[in-house]
């Protein structure tokens, strides 16, 4: 992955706050494919979950204040140098609470991965700062739904489709 070492804090809060928009978004896609498919409970945790992304969404925003922000194209954010698939990908109707969080935990990796990037190559003191402060936030994240992980048992009925599609013969 190659980030610019040397971005300004106004490139990084942009590329920061697209990151978790964009996860926000995912969450709240998949909350509302899995309420569709009458699955309310791994629905809940996507959307709680996504909940929790827009509160670090509002503490970027805040952190914009007063800056100058540029405009980035979509194929230009660095994010998308990471590795890894997104909860979108993998998500599927039959899903439980488990499945959800642990689609959540892959996305939070690939977060907490840019943030320790960032860290590690910028050259920009403020940039490092707030890449470090995001990517702590990021790691406490994902520590909650560790937590929740460990208190759900788990539900092998997950996988069994009792309306499978039919294929004629």
């Amino acid at each position: 992955m190659t980030i610019p070492p040397d971005q300004s804090l106004a490139e990084f809060i942009v590329h920061a706050h697209a990151l978790k928009s964009e996860s926000e978004e995912q969450m709240e896609m998949c909350a509302a494919s899995l309420r569709a498919h009458n699955n309310p409970a791994a629905a809940d945790v996507f959307h709680s979950l996504s909940q929790m992304i827009g509160q670090t969404i509002r503490d970027i925003e805040a952190m914009a204040a007063g800056l100058e922000l540029p405009q980035v194209a979509p194929w230009d954010f660095h994010w998308h140098l990471i590795d890894g698939s997104t909860c979108t990908d993998e998500a599927h109707y039959l899903m439980n609470e488990r499945n959800a969080l642990e689609l959540a935990q892959l996305n939070e990796q690939r977060a907490i991965e840019y943030f320790q990037k960032i860290v590690e190559v910028a050259t920009n003191k403020d940039v490092r700062e707030l890449a470090q402060q995001l990517h702590d936030q990021e790691q406490r994240f994902a520590r909650h739904i560790e937590q929740r992980l460990q208190q759900l048992q788990e539900d092998a009925s997950h996988h069994m489709d009792l309306d499978p599609a039919n294929m004629p013969e």
